[in-house]
C-alpha cells in the first residue's frame, strides 16, 4: 500500500483527527490572519477554535517522524523573511517608528501562523490520516465550505429578485454572518459598502462569504472547481462515468452565480470556468456532456440577460463606456491605481517596500491623468489604497525577491507532486490530486489579475494540503 508518512495513533485518534481536519477547512472559512486590522463579527472567535484544533493535532502527533523541510525552500523563505525586516528597518527614518515596528510585528505573527497553524498543522494530518484518508477529509471540507458560499449566494440572489419578500432575511444575514473589511463599516466611508444593511443591499452584487463581489468570484473558482474539475477527470479516465451528475451539477451552480454577481472578474472567471470545462471533456470526446454544458452555459446566460435590467444595463455599460475613462470613474481610479502599484515597484524593485507599507507610496505615484477622482481622493483622506491587483501588490511589496520565491514554492509543489503521479500513475488518487494542484494553480494565478485576498487562511490551508503531499518521505515512490 502507497502510503506517506507514518499513520500514528490508534484508530479513535485517527477518526477524531479525521473528522477536525474537515472542521479545520471549514472553519477556516470564517477566520482570518490579516493581523493589520481584523475583520468584524466572527473572525476573532473563530480564529480561536482554529488554533484550538490545531494545539489539539500538535499534542496527539508526538509520536509521529520528524517534517524535514526542503532545504532550498526553506532557506528561500526565510530569505524572503528577513529581506523584508531589513527593508522594514530602512523605512523607520522615513514614516512614524512606532506604525513601522506595529508592522514589522505584524509580520512575525503572520510567519508563524502559516508555518504553525497551516503548513505544520497540515503536514500532521496527512501523516496521521495516510494519504487517502486525508485527500477524503479534505475533499469533503471542501464540500461543506461550498454548500456554505451556495447558500450564502443563493440568500443573497432571492433577495435581489424579491428585496421585500427577504428583506428581513437579508438584513440579518448583513448583521450576523456577513464578512466585512472593517468594524466600523457603518460609519466609515472607506467601508460605502454597507450603508443600506449589508453588502448586496448597497451595491446590488453578490458577496456570498467573502468581503466583495470579485472575492466572491475567486471563491468560488479557486476553492470548488479544482476538486470538482479533478474528480470529473478522474471519472472521465476511468470509465467511472454514472454518477458525474453529482459533479456537474455544483459546476453548472458556479458558473451560475458568477452571472449573477455582476463584476469583470466574475465574466472572466466563468468564461474561464467554461473553457476549462470544455477543455477536460473534449480530452475524453464527451459530444454529449460537451453539447449540453454549452446549451446550459448559453441558457443561463440568456435567461439571466433577459430577466434582470439592471444586467442589461450593466452589460450596455461595459460595452459602451468601459474604455471612457472621464465618463466612468470607477475605472478611471482602478487604472491609476495599478499604474501607481507599478510605478512603486519600478521604483522598488528588489525587496518592494515591505508588507503592509503600500499605502504609504500608493499617493505619491498617482498620475496626472487621473485628474480629480471621488474614489481615490477618499482612500487618500484616510491614506488607505486598495490593492486591485494581486500580482501588482504582490511585486510592489514585496519586490522581485518576494515574488520570485512566491512562484518558486508552487512551482516546486507542482514539480514534486508530478513526479509522483508518474511513480503511481496506476493509483488514480495521484491523478487526482495531481490534477486538481493544477488546477488550482491556474485558477489562484488568474484571480492575482484582479483584487484577490490571497492570503485568506482558507486558501493557505488548501495550498498546505498540496504542499504536505508534496513534502512526504521519498518511501512514497516505492
Amino acid at each position: 500500500m502507497i502510503y506517506l508518512g507514518n499513520q500514528g495513533g490508534c484508530s479513535w485518534t485517527r477518526r477524531l483527527a479525521g473528522i477536525s481536519f474537515a472542521f479545520l477547512i471549514v472553519i477556516s472559512l470564517f477566520s482570518r490572519i490579516y493581523f493589520d486590522s481584523v475583520p468584524t463579527y466572527y473572525a476573532q472567535r473563530a480564529y480561536f477554535y482554529y488554533a484550538l484544533v490545531c494545539f489539539l493535532v500538535l499534542v496527539v502527533s508526538s509520536t509521529l517522524e520528524t517534517i524535514r523541510i526542503p532545504k532550498t525552500v526553506g532557506f528561500l523563505i526565510l530569505f524572503v523573511v528577513v529581506s523584508q525586516l531589513v527593508t522594514m528597518l530602512f523605512q523607520l527614518n522615513i514614516h512614524d517608528h512606532e506604525f513601522v515596528v506595529r508592522k514589522m510585528v505584524a509580520l512575525f505573527a503572520y510567519v508563524f501562523s502559516i508555518v504553525a497553524l497551516h503548513v505544520f498543522v497540515v503536514i500532521r494530518y496527512v501523516q496521521i490520516l495516510g494519504l487517502e484518508t486525508s485527500y477524503v477529509m479534505f475533499r469533503r471540507g471542501v464540500y461543506i465550505v461550498m454548500s456554505v458560499v451556495f447558500l450564502a449566494n443563493a440568500i443573497q440572489l432571492a433577495y435581489l429578485w424579491d428585496e421585500t419578500a427577504f428583506q428581513s432575511v437579508m438584513e440579518s444575514f448583513g448583521r450576523f454572518v456577513e464578512v466585512r473589511w472593517d468594524g466600523e463599516g457603518e460609519a466609515s466611508d472607506i467601508h460605502r459598502f454597507y450603508r443600506a444593511g449589508s453588502y448586496v443591499q448597497q451595491t446590488h452584487r453578490l458577496n456570498g462569504m467573502s468581503e466583495e463581489a470579485s472575492e466572491n468570484a475567486s471563491m468560488l473558482v479557486v476553492l470548488f472547481l479544482p476538486i470538482l474539475y479533478a474528480r470529473i477527470a478522474s471519472k472521465l479516465a476511468s470509465d467511472r462515468r454514472k454518477l458525474l451528475v453529482i459533479e456537474y451539477l455544483p459546476v453548472l451552480a458556479i458558473i451560475f452565480f458568477l452571472l449573477a454577481i455582476k463584476s469583470s472578474s466574475a465574466i472572466f472567471m466563468a468564461v474561464m470556468a467554461v473553457a476549462v470545462l470544455l477543455i477536460i471533456l473534449l480530452n475524453y470526446r464527451s459530444i454529449f456532456a460537451i453539447s449540453l454544458a454549452i446549451i446550459v452555459f448559453l441558457s443561463a446566460g440568456w435567461w439571466l440577460l433577459a430577466t434582470s435590467s439592471s444586467l442589461q444595463d450593466q452589460l450596455l455599460f461595459y460595452v459602451t463606456k468601459v474604455f471612457d475613462w472621464e465618463y466612468n470613474e470607477s475605472t478611471n481610479s482602478r487604472a491609476a491605481i495599478s499604474y501607481a502599484l507599478l510605478m512603486v515597484f519600478i521604483s522598488n524593485p528588489v525587496s518592494g517596500v515591505g508588507r503592509s507599507l503600500l499605502s504609504q507610496y500608493i499617493g505619491q505615484y498617482i498620475p496626472d491623468w487621473a485628474g480629480w477622482n471621488a474614489e481615490i481622493a477618499m482612500w487618500g483622506a484616510v491614506n488607505n489604497y486598495p490593492i486591485l491587483s494581486a500580482w501588482l501588490g504582490l511585486l510592489a511589496e514585496y519586490g522581485a525577491i518576494g515574488a520570485l520565491v512566491f512562484i518558486y514554492v508552487f512551482h516546486w509543489v507542482y514539480r514534486r507532486l508530478r513526479i509522483l503521479y508518474i511513480g503511481n500513475a496506476s493509483q488514480p488518487i495521484w491523478f487526482e490530486i495531481f490534477y486538481a494542484y493544477r488546477l488550482f494553480l491556474l485558477f489562484y494565478c488568474l484571480s492575482m489579475l484582479f483584487a484577490f485576498t490571497w492570503y485568506k487562511s482558507i486558501y493557505l490551508l488548501i495550498f498546505s494540503f498540496f504542499l504536505a503531499v508534496a513534502m512526504g518521505p521519498k518511501k512514497v515512490l516505492q
